[in-house]
């Protein structure tokens, strides 16, 4: 997505990418399912493979229209980059020929609501083992594709997964992990509930857990307990997942950049992804134990306090604690 500066008028990839929003799609999206993946799919960008895409991008993005839906940053212009086919599958190719056009379209942020899956048809492993020498090798393109995407100022967001893992210590091994959540570089988000608790899929762990974000914690369809978002056929759908948490701090990233960002030449805000994650990080409001913890990491994201720049500790005494503590 591509942030663009906040006025004082202004009151502020598991998948692909529905109405809302669509105002502001430009030609630089791209699919790379079919291009050099094995998947199914439409190879229009701008046609959801499914629904995935269409309700994160919704989060992200909804525009401010009296109609449905606002997203976090309505302003900014999404860029629909689609690596995920019909089927949901995330292959590994698509996936680092995804990040690494990142890089190359110099987009300001990235939401990665998916792990990668293997590159064979209907293949996927979400634990990418160091100790085995083809997941080694997904995992390795996955680091090198965020990496330059990162040199060419990209800030990559993704979910931490939805199988209530201790990613610090998963069942698959130390030698495990879910990228690119746990990739170097990436903004790992885990999902809470309404009242801020651990969502109860929610994947978590120290060094894997950089904040927290609403994702949902009820059931499919309940909007008092799940997040409302754009699908489909100019719908509307209520649906959880640590892929909804990841496009709330997605959104609050890509204001940062609007607010803080400095304005090219090229007409394009730019700012570090070391800056982002700074700010994004220091405007938490902390919640569990205090301080940076496994469940909830850095703590709870905050929209406002972002675009404030407010880095003053604030500590929520009503959430509640995660259960994982007693472990």
């Amino acid at each position: 997505m591509k942030a663009r500066r906040l006025s004082s008028r202004r009151h502020g990839h598991r998948r692909d990418g529905g109405r809302p929003h669509h105002g502001r799609v430009p030609a630089r999206g791209r699919d790379f399912v079919l291009l050099v993946g094995p998947g199914l799919g439409n190879p229009d960008p701008c046609t959801d493979n499914q629904f995935h895409g269409t309700h994160v991008s919704g989060t992200v993005a909804a525009q401010a229209n009296n109609h449905g839906i606002v997203g976090v940053a309505p302003n900014v212009t999404l860029v629909p980059v689609k690596v995920c086919d019909t089927a949901g599958y995330c292959y590994a190719s698509s996936a680092t020929a995804g990040i690494t056009y990142s890089g190359d379209a110099k987009l300001d942020v990235i939401n990665m609501s998916f792990f990668v899956d293997d590159d064979v048809f209907l293949g996927s492993t979400e634990f990418k083992c160091a100790d085995d020498p083809v997941q080694r090798a997904f995992r390795h393109a996955v680091e090198r594709a965020v990496q330059y995407a990162r040199n060419q100022g990209v800030t990559p967001v993704a979910a931490l997964g939805n199988s209530d893992e201790d990613l610090a210590h998963p069942a698959a091994g130390n030698e495990c992990e879910v990228v690119p959540a746990e990739t170097q570089g990436v903004v790992g988000t885990m999902a809470l509930g309404s009242r801020s608790e651990k969502a109860g899929y929610s994947n978590y762990g120290t060094g894997a857990t950089d904040v927290a974000a609403p994702g949902g914690n009820g059931t499919t369809g309940n909007c008092q307990t799940t997040i409302l978002s754009t699908f489909p056929a100019q719908a509307y759908e209520c649906i959880q997942g640590t892929s909804m948490a990841s496009p709330h701090t997605a959104g609050v990233a890509a204001l940062i950049v609007s607010q803080f960002g400095t304005l090219g030449g090229d007409g394009d805000v730019k700012m570090s992804p070391t800056k982002v994650e700074s700010y994004l990080q220091s405007t938490v409001i902390d919640i569990g134990q205090r301080g940076y913890d496994k469940c909830f990491g850095n703590g709870r994201i905050n929209a406002r306090r972002a675009v404030l720049r407010q880095t003053s500790s604030v500590y929520d005494a009503t959430a509640p604690f995660c259960p994982e503590y007693a472990e």
